[in-house]
Protein backbone atom coordinates (compact mmCIF):
# COMPACT_ATOMS: atom_id res chain seq x y z
CA UNK A 1 0.00 0.00 0.00
CA UNK A 2 0.53 3.21 -0.82
CA UNK A 3 0.13 6.94 0.60
CA UNK A 4 1.02 10.45 -1.12
CA UNK A 5 2.45 12.41 1.79
CA UNK A 6 1.58 15.98 1.20
CA UNK A 7 2.73 18.48 3.66
CA UNK A 8 5.34 22.10 3.77
CA UNK A 9 8.49 21.63 3.31
CA UNK A 10 9.66 23.93 6.01
CA UNK A 11 12.64 22.93 8.29
CA UNK A 12 10.28 23.03 11.19
CA UNK A 13 8.17 20.57 9.72
CA UNK A 14 10.39 17.88 10.11
CA UNK A 15 9.64 16.51 13.43
CA UNK A 16 5.69 15.75 11.23
CA UNK A 17 8.16 13.93 8.55
CA UNK A 18 9.93 11.77 10.82
CA UNK A 19 6.16 10.97 12.75
CA UNK A 20 4.66 9.96 9.42
CA UNK A 21 7.52 7.88 8.33
CA UNK A 22 7.50 6.00 11.50
CA UNK A 23 3.56 5.16 11.39
CA UNK A 24 3.58 3.96 7.63
CA UNK A 25 6.73 1.56 7.87
CA UNK A 26 5.08 0.38 11.16
CA UNK A 27 1.75 -0.46 9.23
CA UNK A 28 3.70 -1.33 6.22
CA UNK A 29 2.84 1.61 3.49
CA UNK A 30 5.62 2.94 1.01
CA UNK A 31 5.63 6.73 1.54
CA UNK A 32 6.00 9.26 -1.31
CA UNK A 33 7.03 12.85 -0.62
CA UNK A 34 7.37 15.14 -3.92
CA UNK A 35 10.63 16.95 -2.63
CA UNK A 36 12.38 14.08 -1.69
CA UNK A 37 11.28 11.36 -4.54
CA UNK A 38 10.70 13.79 -7.98
CA UNK A 39 12.48 13.19 -10.84
CA UNK A 40 10.78 15.08 -13.23
CA UNK A 41 12.27 18.78 -13.91
CA UNK A 42 8.67 20.25 -15.67
CA UNK A 43 5.36 20.35 -15.09
CA UNK A 44 5.44 19.69 -11.70
CA UNK A 45 2.03 19.87 -11.46
CA UNK A 46 1.09 17.06 -13.16
CA UNK A 47 3.96 14.82 -11.46
CA UNK A 48 2.09 15.23 -8.49
CA UNK A 49 -1.06 14.90 -9.51
CA UNK A 50 0.06 11.39 -11.60
CA UNK A 51 1.87 10.45 -7.94
CA UNK A 52 -1.52 11.01 -6.09
CA UNK A 53 -2.93 8.67 -8.76
CA UNK A 54 -1.08 5.97 -8.15
CA UNK A 55 -0.90 6.15 -4.43
CA UNK A 56 -3.47 4.34 -2.57
CA UNK A 57 -4.51 7.68 -0.03
CA UNK A 58 -3.30 10.76 0.74
CA UNK A 59 -2.04 11.71 4.06
CA UNK A 60 -1.71 15.45 4.07
CA UNK A 61 -0.65 18.29 7.14
CA UNK A 62 -2.74 21.58 6.57
CA UNK A 63 -0.72 23.34 9.08
CA UNK A 64 0.67 26.10 7.71
CA UNK A 65 4.06 27.68 7.62
CA UNK A 66 4.78 31.48 6.91
CA UNK A 67 0.95 32.14 7.38
CA UNK A 68 0.07 30.14 10.83
CA UNK A 69 -3.71 31.11 10.51
CA UNK A 70 -3.91 29.35 7.59
CA UNK A 71 -3.47 25.77 5.89
CA UNK A 72 -1.25 25.56 3.26
CA UNK A 73 -2.48 26.25 -0.24
CA UNK A 74 0.28 24.36 -1.83
CA UNK A 75 -1.09 20.94 0.37
CA UNK A 76 -4.81 22.38 0.20
CA UNK A 77 -4.46 22.21 -3.31
CA UNK A 78 -2.52 18.57 -3.50
CA UNK A 79 -5.94 17.48 -1.21
CA UNK A 80 -8.99 19.10 -3.30
CA UNK A 81 -7.00 17.37 -6.29
CA UNK A 82 -7.26 14.11 -4.30
CA UNK A 83 -10.67 14.29 -3.31
CA UNK A 84 -11.97 15.27 -6.61
CA UNK A 85 -10.63 12.10 -8.04
CA UNK A 86 -12.47 10.21 -5.18
CA UNK A 87 -8.74 8.93 -3.25
CA UNK A 88 -9.36 8.83 0.42
CA UNK A 89 -7.29 11.27 2.12
CA UNK A 90 -5.88 11.96 5.55
CA UNK A 91 -6.19 15.09 7.08
CA UNK A 92 -3.87 16.76 9.78
CA UNK A 93 -3.80 20.16 11.42
CA UNK A 94 -2.46 21.85 14.29
CA UNK A 95 -5.34 23.82 15.61
CA UNK A 96 -9.05 23.87 13.92
CA UNK A 97 -8.87 27.48 13.61
CA UNK A 98 -6.71 26.96 10.55
CA UNK A 99 -9.12 24.76 8.66
CA UNK A 100 -11.36 26.73 5.86
CA UNK A 101 -15.47 26.40 5.90
CA UNK A 102 -15.59 23.57 4.06
CA UNK A 103 -12.35 21.24 5.24
CA UNK A 104 -13.87 21.66 9.04
CA UNK A 105 -16.96 19.94 8.01
CA UNK A 106 -14.31 16.90 7.56
CA UNK A 107 -12.59 13.89 9.55
CA UNK A 108 -9.63 15.39 10.33
CA UNK A 109 -7.18 14.85 13.18
CA UNK A 110 -6.00 17.88 15.84
CA UNK A 111 -2.60 17.33 17.09
CA UNK A 112 -1.84 20.89 18.56
CA UNK A 113 1.99 20.75 18.28
CA UNK A 114 2.43 17.66 19.91
CA UNK A 115 4.41 14.92 17.80
CA UNK A 116 2.86 12.07 20.43
CA UNK A 117 -0.22 12.84 19.61
CA UNK A 118 0.04 13.16 15.97
CA UNK A 119 1.49 9.84 16.04
CA UNK A 120 -1.37 8.48 17.72
CA UNK A 121 -4.17 10.40 15.78
CA UNK A 122 -2.18 9.08 12.47
CA UNK A 123 -1.95 5.65 13.17
CA UNK A 124 -5.79 5.37 14.19
CA UNK A 125 -6.43 7.49 10.70
CA UNK A 126 -4.54 4.80 8.89
CA UNK A 127 -6.01 1.78 11.06
CA UNK A 128 -9.07 3.14 10.19
CA UNK A 129 -8.66 3.74 6.54
CA UNK A 130 -6.96 0.52 5.70
CA UNK A 131 -9.93 -1.36 6.83
CA UNK A 132 -12.27 0.75 4.83
CA UNK A 133 -9.95 0.44 1.77
CA UNK A 134 -9.67 -3.32 2.37
CA UNK A 135 -13.53 -3.80 2.42
CA UNK A 136 -13.59 -1.34 -0.67
CA UNK A 137 -11.46 -3.35 -2.32
CA UNK A 138 -13.16 -6.84 -1.75
CA UNK A 139 -16.39 -5.60 -3.07
CA UNK A 140 -14.45 -4.69 -6.35
CA UNK A 141 -13.26 -7.86 -6.18
CA UNK A 142 -16.67 -9.70 -5.82
CA UNK A 143 -18.10 -7.35 -8.38
CA UNK A 144 -15.11 -8.16 -11.18
CA UNK A 145 -15.06 -11.87 -10.33
CA UNK A 146 -18.85 -11.96 -11.50
CA UNK A 147 -18.04 -10.29 -14.37
CA UNK A 148 -15.40 -12.89 -15.17
CA UNK A 149 -17.56 -15.75 -14.70
CA UNK A 150 -20.54 -13.97 -17.22
CA UNK A 151 -18.07 -13.52 -19.66
CA UNK A 152 -16.64 -17.57 -18.89
CA UNK A 153 -20.44 -18.42 -19.89
CA UNK A 154 -20.35 -16.42 -23.05
CA UNK A 155 -16.78 -17.28 -24.18
CA UNK A 156 -16.22 -21.08 -23.38
CA UNK A 157 -17.46 -23.50 -25.58
CA UNK A 158 -20.89 -25.29 -24.47
CA UNK A 159 -18.68 -28.54 -23.03
CA UNK A 160 -16.31 -26.67 -20.88
CA UNK A 161 -18.77 -24.90 -19.18
CA UNK A 162 -19.62 -26.85 -15.82
CA UNK A 163 -17.53 -25.11 -13.76
CA UNK A 164 -17.40 -24.39 -10.02
CA UNK A 165 -16.73 -21.35 -7.59
CA UNK A 166 -14.86 -20.79 -4.62
CA UNK A 167 -14.47 -18.38 -2.14
CA UNK A 168 -12.02 -17.88 0.65
CA UNK A 169 -9.58 -15.70 2.22
CA UNK A 170 -5.84 -15.86 2.65
CA UNK A 171 -4.23 -13.72 4.64
CA UNK A 172 -7.38 -10.96 5.08
CA UNK A 173 -7.41 -10.80 1.24
CA UNK A 174 -10.38 -12.31 -0.76
CA UNK A 175 -9.78 -15.48 -3.11
CA UNK A 176 -12.18 -16.38 -6.09
CA UNK A 177 -11.47 -19.77 -7.52
CA UNK A 178 -12.79 -20.89 -10.83
CA UNK A 179 -12.39 -24.70 -11.68
CA UNK A 180 -13.03 -25.99 -15.33
CA UNK A 181 -12.62 -29.50 -15.76
CA UNK A 182 -13.97 -31.90 -18.61
CA UNK A 183 -12.29 -35.20 -17.07
CA UNK A 184 -12.56 -34.79 -13.02
CA UNK A 185 -10.02 -37.88 -12.39
CA UNK A 186 -7.14 -36.02 -14.36
CA UNK A 187 -6.50 -32.20 -14.80
CA UNK A 188 -8.75 -28.85 -14.09
CA UNK A 189 -7.98 -24.99 -15.26
CA UNK A 190 -9.03 -21.95 -13.33
CA UNK A 191 -8.56 -18.72 -12.46
CA UNK A 192 -7.59 -16.41 -9.01
CA UNK A 193 -8.90 -13.30 -8.37
CA UNK A 194 -7.14 -12.17 -5.08
CA UNK A 195 -4.30 -9.36 -4.47
CA UNK A 196 -3.11 -6.04 -5.40
CA UNK A 197 0.50 -6.48 -6.97
CA UNK A 198 -0.59 -9.44 -9.16
CA UNK A 199 -4.66 -9.72 -8.96
CA UNK A 200 -5.30 -12.37 -11.31
CA UNK A 201 -3.32 -15.88 -11.48
CA UNK A 202 -4.52 -18.44 -14.07
CA UNK A 203 -3.32 -22.07 -13.31
CA UNK A 204 -4.01 -25.23 -14.86
CA UNK A 205 -3.57 -28.45 -12.31
CA UNK A 206 -2.87 -31.86 -12.78
CA UNK A 207 -4.45 -33.65 -10.72
CA UNK A 208 -6.28 -31.04 -8.75
CA UNK A 209 -9.75 -32.97 -8.11
CA UNK A 210 -7.78 -36.58 -7.43
CA UNK A 211 -4.76 -35.35 -5.94
CA UNK A 212 -3.78 -38.90 -5.24
CA UNK A 213 -4.04 -39.88 -9.03
CA UNK A 214 -0.82 -41.72 -10.17
CA UNK A 215 -1.31 -41.00 -13.34
CA UNK A 216 -0.42 -36.90 -12.69
CA UNK A 217 3.05 -37.70 -12.12
CA UNK A 218 3.12 -40.01 -15.33
CA UNK A 219 0.92 -37.41 -17.39
CA UNK A 220 3.96 -34.46 -16.44
CA UNK A 221 6.34 -36.59 -18.15
CA UNK A 222 4.27 -37.38 -21.22
CA UNK A 223 3.70 -33.60 -21.81
CA UNK A 224 7.28 -32.40 -22.02
CA UNK A 225 7.40 -34.22 -24.82
CA UNK A 226 4.67 -31.47 -25.91
CA UNK A 227 6.63 -28.68 -24.80
CA UNK A 228 6.99 -27.05 -28.34
CA UNK A 229 3.76 -27.21 -29.48
CA UNK A 230 2.33 -26.11 -25.61
CA UNK A 231 4.57 -22.83 -25.68
CA UNK A 232 3.74 -21.90 -28.98
CA UNK A 233 -0.22 -21.49 -28.62
CA UNK A 234 0.08 -20.05 -24.72
CA UNK A 235 3.32 -17.93 -25.23
CA UNK A 236 6.76 -18.48 -23.92
CA UNK A 237 6.19 -15.98 -20.71
CA UNK A 238 3.72 -18.98 -19.32
CA UNK A 239 5.44 -20.95 -16.32
CA UNK A 240 5.57 -24.86 -17.05
CA UNK A 241 6.65 -27.34 -14.32
CA UNK A 242 7.33 -30.73 -15.63
CA UNK A 243 10.01 -31.98 -13.32
CA UNK A 244 8.36 -32.27 -9.62
CA UNK A 245 11.52 -30.92 -8.02
CA UNK A 246 10.45 -27.52 -10.01
CA UNK A 247 6.94 -27.32 -9.37
CA UNK A 248 5.86 -24.30 -7.75
CA UNK A 249 4.31 -24.73 -4.36
CA UNK A 250 1.00 -22.89 -4.17
CA UNK A 251 -1.20 -22.82 -0.94
CA UNK A 252 0.27 -26.52 -0.38
CA UNK A 253 -0.45 -27.66 -4.10
CA UNK A 254 2.86 -29.79 -5.23
CA UNK A 255 0.72 -30.57 -8.88
CA UNK A 256 0.29 -27.09 -10.52
CA UNK A 257 1.45 -27.78 -14.35
CA UNK A 258 0.80 -24.26 -15.93
CA UNK A 259 0.67 -20.29 -14.08
CA UNK A 260 0.59 -17.08 -15.34
CA UNK A 261 -0.34 -13.62 -13.79
CA UNK A 262 -1.66 -10.98 -15.19
CA UNK A 263 -1.55 -7.35 -13.88
CA UNK A 264 -4.34 -4.95 -13.54
CA UNK A 265 -4.84 -1.85 -12.27
CA UNK A 266 -7.71 -1.94 -10.13
CA UNK A 267 -9.34 0.57 -12.10
CA UNK A 268 -9.55 -1.85 -15.69
CA UNK A 269 -11.58 -4.10 -13.10
CA UNK A 270 -14.28 -4.41 -15.62
CA UNK A 271 -15.79 -5.97 -18.54
CA UNK A 272 -13.06 -5.42 -20.95
CA UNK A 273 -10.29 -7.21 -18.80
CA UNK A 274 -12.54 -9.74 -17.79
CA UNK A 275 -13.34 -10.76 -21.48
CA UNK A 276 -9.49 -10.70 -21.77
CA UNK A 277 -9.07 -13.22 -18.88
CA UNK A 278 -12.12 -15.12 -20.26
CA UNK A 279 -10.60 -15.89 -23.45
CA UNK A 280 -6.63 -16.51 -21.95
CA UNK A 281 -8.53 -19.01 -20.27
CA UNK A 282 -10.25 -20.52 -22.87
CA UNK A 283 -6.91 -20.79 -24.77
CA UNK A 284 -5.44 -22.63 -22.39
CA UNK A 285 -8.39 -24.96 -22.00
CA UNK A 286 -8.26 -25.41 -25.85
CA UNK A 287 -4.73 -25.85 -26.21
CA UNK A 288 -4.12 -28.58 -23.09
CA UNK A 289 -7.95 -30.33 -22.99
CA UNK A 290 -6.95 -32.02 -26.40
CA UNK A 291 -3.48 -33.18 -24.82
CA UNK A 292 -5.28 -34.88 -21.99
CA UNK A 293 -7.34 -36.11 -23.66
CA UNK A 294 -5.24 -38.22 -26.20
CA UNK A 295 -2.90 -39.21 -22.94
CA UNK A 296 -6.10 -41.33 -21.70
CA UNK A 297 -6.99 -42.63 -25.38
CA UNK A 298 -3.57 -44.13 -25.52
CA UNK A 299 -3.60 -45.23 -21.86
CA UNK A 300 -6.32 -46.68 -22.62
CA UNK A 301 -8.41 -44.10 -19.55
CA UNK A 302 -11.04 -42.82 -21.62
CA UNK A 303 -14.17 -43.56 -19.16
CA UNK A 304 -17.50 -42.20 -18.71
CA UNK A 305 -17.81 -43.66 -15.35
CA UNK A 306 -18.34 -41.39 -12.32
CA UNK A 307 -14.89 -40.14 -10.51
CA UNK A 308 -14.01 -41.45 -7.39
CA UNK A 309 -12.91 -38.31 -6.14
CA UNK A 310 -15.65 -34.97 -6.25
Amino acid sequence: MRAFIAMPFAEQFNSHWQTIQKVCKELQVETYRVDTNLSYERHIDLAIQQEIKNSHFVIAILTGDSQKHICNPNVAYEVGYAQGIEKETILLVEEPEMLSFDLKQQRTCLYRGDMEKLREGLTAEMNFLKKKLSDKYTEKIKKFSNEVERCLRIVLPFKYRMFGKNIGVVESKIIYNFYFYKDKYLASHGITVSGEENPVSLCSWLGYIANKDERRDELRQWLKSYDGQIRGLLGYDTSIYYEANNIQKSMGREYEFLHENIVLDEQRFGTAAALQIALRLRTYIETMQPLYDKFLEEKNMLVDAKPKYQ
